[in-house]
């Protein structure tokens, strides 16, 4: 939400643009920022699914850390990329990050982790780090808020019920009323009495028939 405001005062030429923000994702910021004429470069860290779909859209992009060559390099490709043209391509990359939902790739400490989406159980978060729970038993820990992976999560049928928990709703045995989801490994999840009727009507929904 602040890049939108600045963007919008300041009006700017060349934007570098990491794929996941606090508050939503670059494809979140470039769509209410439609109306404005600025070139983007965009810097990832390590989400393969957001690779693929730069690639995709032929989109300039950026491994972090930074290598200087590639900076120039991208600096001179997009002096002659037309604007409409780039935005036409970000509309591709879009369309390919969000088909894309079957993997997420993780930046552990030592190693980058695949994890298959349809095989996590859910994601538990405490105090800035998250941990995703699989069903070979493996349980995987990183230094990013659960926040970070909702959109994407979401998007691969999982859902919220509690500020600290995201579940595949594939997994759900069963739901109590008093507020307490059943696993069908056993794991106990709690909803939160503000997220409640949104995880019912989810629940129900996806459920039926």
């Amino acid at each position: 939400k602040d890049a939108v405001v600045v963007t919008k005062s300041c009006k700017p030429d060349l934007i570098f643009l990491d794929i996941n923000l606090t508050d939503g994702t670059a494809f979140d910021f470039l769509e209410q920022t439609e109306d404005l004429d600025f070139k983007v470069i965009f810097t990832t860290a390590y989400e393969e699914y957001a690779l693929k779909a730069l690639k995709a859209g032929a989109v300039d992009y950026l491994l972090k850390p930074v290598d200087a060559e590639e900076l120039k390099t991208a600096l001179q490709k997009i002096t002659k990329l037309p604007v409409a043209e780039q935005r036409q391509n970000i509309k591709t990359a879009k369309a390919a990050w969000k088909s894309d939902s079957n993997t997420l790739i993780l930046s552990l400490h030592d190693s980058f982790q695949v994890i298959d989406l349809n095989e996590l159980w859910y994601c538990e978060s405490d105090k800035g780090y998250t941990t995703f729970y699989c069903s070979d038993g493996k349980k995987h820990m990183v230094s990013k808020t659960l926040k970070e992976f909702e959109e994407r999560l979401v998007s691969a049928n999982f859902i919220r019920p509690h500020q600290s928990y995201m579940v595949n709703l594939k997994f759900i045995d069963k739901y109590d009323k008093s507020g307490v989801i059943h696993l069908k490994n056993g794991k106990r999840i709690p909803v939160s009495s503000r997220k409640k009727d949104h995880f019912v009507s989810t629940f129900l929904s996806k459920n039926s028939g």
